[in-house]
């Protein structure tokens, strides 16, 4: 009596294994952060990890330390520029009412030796998960001639969902920018610049009831300490 003959299923098991076991990995490269007032999601394993480092929130801030944002160029050598960005998917309120303000600030230093120039950009872009609408800010900043030694630069750039958005602007997609430019004119010259800290930061609207009670604190604060001025000696 022969046997039948046994049929092999038509997804290897070894790769429905596989399927399986990427699951976690897939579901554990997304990470949520929570302050306060704000939520941050983001993929740990983007590519702008290796440029930003992963953040660190303080508060409602997400901070970074960049480890390798540099720009250099030498003897009028033709670099091209350095660029890196995070994505946040989700920027979101604890609260569920709309994000008030969107900030981006960085700060990195710079030195020209001789003749040439540096340059960089912050800049952030968000997009309204529900709304699908749009937003954008930037700032720019370039130094010339020689720098004497080095140098700090900063920059800083800001928007707000809430005030721009028609529709719900309590859930955005953030994307984050950075750039640095250095060039260097000729033999012996020599330009660089970096990225050390850069900071994203969110914020809800103040409550009226809290608005009026820090006004009043503020008011109080003035009428006291102009009392101690009139006060004789």
């Amino acid at each position: 009596m022969s046997s039948a003959p046994l049929h092999r299923p038509s997804t290897p098991l070894a790769a429905i294994c596989a399927a399986i076991g990427m699951l976690p990995a897939i579901a554990g490269a997304m990470v949520v952060d929570c302050g306060p007032t704000i939520c941050y999601r983001y993929d740990e394993t983007q590519a702008g990890v290796g440029v930003f480092g992963l953040p660190t929130r303080v508060g409602d801030s997400m901070q970074f330390l960049p480890p390798a944002m540099m720009v250099m160029s030498t003897s009028g050598s033709v670099v091209p520029d350095v660029a890196a960005s995070f994505v946040f998917d989700r920027v979101y309120t604890v609260s569920g009412a709309d994000i008030a303000a969107l900030r981006v600030a960085a700060e990195g230093d710079y030195e020209i030796i001789g003749n040439g120039s540096v340059g960089g950009q912050a800049k952030l872009e968000a997009e309204g998960n529900v709304s699908a609408e749009q937003l954008v800010a930037a700032d720019v900043f370039a130094h010339s001639g020689d720098s004497g030694a080095a140098q700090l630069w900063a920059l800083q750039t800001s928007a707000s969902p809430g005030a721009a958005f028609a529709g719900p602007a309590g859930d955005v997609g953030l994307t984050i920018t950075n750039l640095l430019q250095a060039a260097s004119a000729g033999l012996g010259d020599l330009a660089w610049s970096q990225t050390k800290f850069l900071e994203v930061s969110a914020a809800v609207p103040l409550p009226a009831a809290g608005a009026l009670f820090a006004t009043a604190l503020a008011l109080g604060g003035g009428f006291a300490r102009r009392r101690r001025e009139r006060r004789p000696g």
